[in-house]
């Protein structure tokens, strides 16, 4: 959500004439902190119903997800 709503608002600063050097490492830092949290939760949830590789298993799609989720941010903010 912050990232998002930070792409309008660095905007506007950017209209203004204001500097916004910082934006990019802290977006980044945003984004590694939020993969990391859903990583972690999404981990304890799984290991509440399964552990080893059916556990390593089930984790797969949510790196597929937050994968995808990365490269539209990446796009959106870096690469473009």
């Amino acid at each position: 959500m912050f990232l998002g709503l930070s792409a309008t608002t660095l905007t506007l600063l950017k209209a203004e004439g204001l500097p916004v050097l910082w934006a990019n490492p802290v977006r980044l830092v945003l984004l590694v902190s939020a993969n990391l949290w859903v990583l972690w939760l999404s981990a304890r949830i799984i290991r509440r119903w399964c552990r080893g590789a059916r556990a390593a298993l089930a984790l797969l799609p949510v790196l597929a997800a937050l994968a995808l989720i990365d490269a539209a941010r990446g796009f959106m903010f870096w690469w473009w």
